[in-house]
């Protein structure tokens, strides 16, 4: 699905720390739209990932695990 990059960012920022289902549907999206993202936007979401794992701030384990999806990407 065609998503814009901001409307990509929003969801992300908005789904971080949920514990839904909102967590698994945006990592789909930003999985199937991961190359239209910028090396910047690209940077930010992970470092973002990587500061709410670190302060216990990104949902329950299962989401951890979605959110973990991003980290492994290129």
């Amino acid at each position: 699905m065609k998503v814009s990059n901001f409307t990509l960012i929003f969801a992300f920022r908005y789904a971080l720390g949920r514990m839904s289902t909102a967590p698994s549907i945006v990592v789909e999206d930003i999985l199937n739209n991961w190359d239209k993202l910028t090396d910047y936007e690209k940077s930010e979401i992970k470092n973002e990932i990587k500061k709410a794992i670190k302060e216990n701030r990104a949902g329950m384990k299962c989401d951890i695990e979605e959110w973990k999806k991003i980290l492994k990407k290129n």
